[in-house]
């Protein structure tokens, strides 16, 4: 019987392509911070529209109004904003595992689950995972594409 020899040619071309593309999916820092962005700029547009993402905040009731009127804050009617910490004290960061946002107020969990011990209303102010689904998907869905080219 005759001896079948073959050689397979661009192999190590073809494993060196796959080593480089296997690297890039590994390093995914980017689609995470990607997801944060996105997180960042609902959260923004959720205070800019008084929560329009959530299908608006409750209104400040007569006493905050009234508190406001007369010297505590900075007066203003605008919701969740009177200072303006709660809006501008957000933390972001990312790994390649991982995209993290949150707030770096005490009170920022309390405002966005509300809290009948404190007779603070849910007024949320951060996205739910389902509400980023779609979003999120995209974003790796891109970034997988890109890695595979």
């Amino acid at each position: 019987m005759e001896l079948v020899s073959f050689k397979l040619k661009g192999l190590e071309q073809l494993l060196k392509s796959f080593s480089k593309r296997h690297d890039k999916l590994k390093n995914n820092k980017s689609a995470y911070a990607a997801c944060v962005i996105e997180v960042d700029k609902w959260t923004q547009n959720n205070f800019k529209t008084e929560g329009g993402n959530v299908g608006g905040w409750q209104p400040l009731s007569p006493r905050t109004l009234e508190a406001r009127r007369h010297g505590k804050g900075s007066h203003s009617t605008k919701i969740l904003q009177d200072t303006g910490s709660l809006k501008g004290h957000w933390k972001s960061f990312w790994d390649n595992n991982n995209g993290y946002f949150q707030s770096m107020t005490d009170y920022g969990q309390v405002h966005d689950q509300g809290s009948s011990k404190k007779n603070i209303p849910q007024r949320r102010i951060i996205p739910l995972p389902e509400e980023m689904k779609d979003k999120f998907k995209e974003i790796f869905s891109n970034f997988i594409k890109k890695a595979l080219s």
